[in-house]
């Protein structure tokens, strides 16, 4: 995420973000001893994974009492094809909230892997 300031550049790294997701936010600063300015807001929308299953709400169905865990990790192999999308496919590691949206993946089929 970045976004211009006063002639400066403010650049954030979030993590464990929900795909197409819209959030907020507001940035403070401070110098020492001074209290905390507000110097940035707005929204913005996180971007998806191009898979639907994974960017349209939660992917696993978690019920009863909350989960102890803040994220839960575990491999899609072999290929998992998404219902109605059989040209689109995902081979890899995933992990997903306490919600059960996916915040994090890794693909095992691409070059990088």
């Amino acid at each position: 995420f970045e976004k211009p300031m006063n002639q400066s550049m403010l650049r954030i790294r979030l993590y464990r973000l929900r795909p197409n997701q819209r959030y907020s936010y507001e940035v403070f600063l401070a110098k020492e001893n001074d209290s905390p300015q507000s110097a940035a807001h707005g929204t913005f929308i996180s971007r998806g994974t191009g898979f639907e299953r994974f960017d349209s709400g939660p992917y696993v169905a978690i019920s009863g009492d909350r989960p102890s865990f803040a994220l839960g990790t575990f491999a899609a192999y072999p290929s998992l094809v998404a219902q109605g999308q059989e040209k689109q496919w995902f081979q890899g590691l995933l992990a997903v909230d306490a919600q059960g949206y996916i915040v994090w993946l890794y693909s095992l089929c691409m070059l990088e892997a």
